[in-house]
């Protein structure tokens, strides 16, 4: 009979007990959640039976002498990776170099502790499997024999990396031209390599614009031969050339059913408007006298132009107004999602008309606005992407794991295209155009759904009139831009990333969006003049309009939970209370294939406040949640479990939970959770985001944001098991959501 290793994960101790004995041999000791051994094939079923979800052990990944730890394809088509230096062949690994380990087993602590005591350092999981470590060349054959290990592979030079070649010299006579600099981003392996980087580049004579965590940036023409020489040392990861990020640039309020929720109150005494929140906007600038935005405008940051936060441009002023505008020029009629929120917004525009307030390292932007009182900053902007886990999107998830409590919300970017598609079919938008910082793991990204809109600016063009080599092709073609809730905005980017991620997160309305216009910037500059009052608002699009209207969403759900629930909350707890929230988009578009939920168009669905928080509009509506983010708390190591139990009752629509926690910082996730849900006296299991498009069985390895759904749940006591499925770093917090109408008696277990 055929063996197969397995992972077999349970709920309950009963489970376990029967489960167990089906194993013929067991690598290292159970956990708390599942165990793994051999099994033989035809006792799958009976485990299944029993109640185990049964995950087969997945080979491990074929790699090249150069794996891709060590390259990177850019977002901006650039490849380069490092090799060891000092080495005297490129074919010999250094003394103490990097190396690729696959395991045919989780990281549970006997492995941990057999590998560390062996001579392996772990850096980083990586996404194809495996993990990235550093070590002594003399080590690596202890390495190879610790139980459970497949394979250790030196990382070494790519084969795929750019010839570089020597610039040519100016014909004689000829003029000599001044030779092009670059900027270029270097990610090390290490963050206390940074200087030792700093010195060598020193060295070469170039110039360095500055540094961050583990990232040098620096100037050098595209084809130095310097390039090669710094991708061959041992301490870089990767090197990409930075290219300067851009813009992404009433209705709107009730299709994301802040109306209904904000109507009346959660509690006596407090009306969901975001009072008490402060909101930071990166951004153009701000129109400061815009009546919108009197009095809550608490600092107003100049870091483009010297003393000049102004908005000339307009993109920041409309994004603010998305976000926190409270109505006042036009009467109430055109307000953002969150009308008393309170403001800090940082000026990026440049004398160029770029965002040259962008400093080389994002977490000192994201810096500035905490220390400020932020809790939930926007960002409008980024690079143009083929769905590329960037430098820049690292940045963003080392600042959120650094600060847990601060939420980001990023436009996903607008790169959705139906020309010439190479995985959609014909007139439906291609995949894989997520932009970055938008393909990071503890921001939310936000894509852009149409509204609902049939009257001013764009709304009653078509895709292929505004838009025509994007959308040459029916069925896009002939759509209206905006007019139809259900369907997604043609533009809005699209995923997954290229770790197999979910992005976007959640989608929200981005088409034809009334907000408030600068004094100083041209009704050339956005979709059209809002002509109820042309001098004070605008109509524009972008996923950078959708993302702010997020951002006005979470302050309303943060202002639940500070002044109802009195809980100061994560930004995983925003995240999962928002995407539990979600409303799932019907249109043709947004369902495409390959399909799925979550999906690659829509993520999670368009967010829904009032399904988000307790509110007068759902009188039966109710919300439990676990929140510990302070330090130490949380799973601390592989096979760690939390459990949890609500009672629902007969007749309810539906039960929904979610699961969301921030990720160590790297590409693909670092330490892997999972999500179990059961009707007690069934066998049956949901699984977070068990439903997903071309994924391997569950549970999901791939995603820090997961869910469940059970429409019409049959009565009882659910259960709930937050599981740690492989843990790089532990202990590992969490944030769980559960909400339905008259749920009960929810507790751990």
């Amino acid at each position: 009979m055929a063996k197969k290793r397995v992972t077999l994960f349970w709920l309950h101790d009963e489970e376990r007990d029967a489960v167990l004995p089906l194993l013929s041999s067991i690598v290292g000791k159970p956990t708390q959640s599942f165990a793994v051994g051999d099994i033989d094939e035809n006792d799958i079923a009976k485990a299944e039976a029993a109640g185990a979800i049964v995950q087969e052990q997945q080979p491990p990944p074929v790699r090249r002498v150069a794996p891709s730890p060590r390259q990177s394809i850019s977002a901006f088509g650039f490849a380069m990776a490092a090799a060891p230096v000092p080495a005297p062949d490129e074919g010999v690994p250094a003394e103490l170099d990097y190396y690729a380990l696959d395991l045919s087993v989780p990281l549970i602590e006997d492995v941990r502790n057999a590998l560390q005591t062996a001579g392996a350092t772990i850096m980083e999981a990586l996404p194809e499997g495996g993990y990235k470590i550093r070590a002594h060349a003399g080590a690596i054959a202890a390495i190879r024999s610790v139980p459970g290990v497949e394979a250790v592979t030196w990382i070494a030079p790519s084969s795929a990396a750019p010839k570089v070649a020597v610039l040519a010299a100016a014909p004689a006579g000829a003029e000599q031209q001044p030779v092009k600099m670059v900027a270029w981003d270097a990610r090390l392996h290490d963050p206390t390599d940074v200087s030792t980087i700093v010195t060598w580049l020193g060295q070469q004579h170039l110039t360095i614009a500055g540094s961050g965590v583990r990232k040098v940036r620096f100037y050098a023409p595209p084809n130095a031969p310097v390039l090669d020489d710094l991708a061959r040392r041992t301490e870089v990861e990767t090197i990409e050339q930075y290219v300067p990020p851009k813009l992404f640039a009433d209705v709107a309020r009730q299709l994301l059913g802040a109306d209904a929720a904000t109507a009346v109150g959660p509690a006596p005494g407090v009306a969901l408007d975001g009072s008490g929140q402060i909101v930071a906007i990166a951004d153009t600038g701000i129109d400061q006298t815009h009546p919108d935005f009197t009095g809550r405008i608490k600092l107003a940051i100049a870091r483009g132009r010297a003393n000049d936060a102004s908005d000339p441009e307009g993109h920041g002023t409309h994004v603010a107004g998305c976000a926190l505008g409270d109505g006042t020029a036009s009467g109430g009629k055109v307000k953002g999602m969150a009308p008393k929120a309170t403001l800090v917004f940082q000026s990026l525009l440049d004398d160029a008309g770029g965002l040259g307030g962008l400093p080389v390292d994002l977490n000192q932007l994201f810096q500035e606005s905490y220390d400020a009182g932020a809790r939930i900053q926007n960002a409008s902007w980024g690079n143009s992407g083929s769905s590329v886990y960037a430098i820049n999107s690292e940045e963003v998830d080392e600042f959120v794991y650094n600060h847990p409590d601060m939420l980001i919300v990023v436009a996903a970017g607008n790169d959705g295209s139906a020309a010439a598609p190479q995985r959609s079919a014909a007139g439906f938008v291609d995949w894989y155009s997520i932009a970055s910082p938008a393909s990071c793991k503890n921001a939310i990204t936000v894509g852009a759904s149409r509204s609902s809109r049939t009257d001013g600016a764009l709304s009653a063009s078509t895709w292929a009139q505004s838009f025509p080599s994007a959308f040459p092709n029916d069925p896009i073609a002939s759509q209206n831009i905006s007019g139809d809730p259900n369907a997604l905005a043609g533009f809005s980017s699209r995923g997954p990333c290229d770790d197999r991620r979910i992005k976007p997160d959640v989608v929200a309305p981005g088409t034809d969006i009334a907000a408030a216009r600068s004094s100083l910037a041209p009704v050339s500059n956005f979709w059209g003049p809002y002509t109820p009052d042309p001098a004070h608002y605008a109509y524009d699009g972008g996923t950078s309009m959708a993302s702010p209207l997020v951002a006005g969403a979470a302050a309303l759900v943060r202002q639940y939970y500070t002044d109802v629930a009195k809980h100061q909350p994560s930004a995983a707890l925003l995240k999962a209370t928002l995407v539990n929230s979600t409303a799932w988009l019907t249109g043709a578009d947004a369902t495409a294939a390959p399909g799925g939920t979550p999906s690659y168009h829509q993520g999670h669905g368009r967010v829904d406040v009032s399904r988000a928080v307790p509110n007068a509009s759902r009188p039966n509506f109710m919300l439990f949640f676990d929140d510990n983010y302070a330090a130490g708390a949380g799973l601390a190591k592989t096979g760690d479990a939390a459990r949890f139990q609500v009672t629902v009752p007969a007749g309810i629509d539906e039960l929904r939970i979610c699961l969301a926690y921030t990720d160590l910082p790297a590409r693909g996730l670092q330490n892997s959770l999972g999500l179990i849900v059961q009707l007690g006296g069934d066998v049956k299991k949901y699984t977070g985001n068990q439903n997903l498009p071309d994924a391997p069985p569950p549970p999901d390895r791939d995603n820090n944001l997961q869910s469940v759904r059970i429409p019409t749940p049959g009565a009882g006591v659910y259960y709930i098991q937050v599981m740690a499925n492989n843990l790089l770093k532990g202990p590992q917090a969490f944030a769980l959501v559960v909400t339905g109408d008259s749920l009960t008696n929810f507790a751990p277990y």
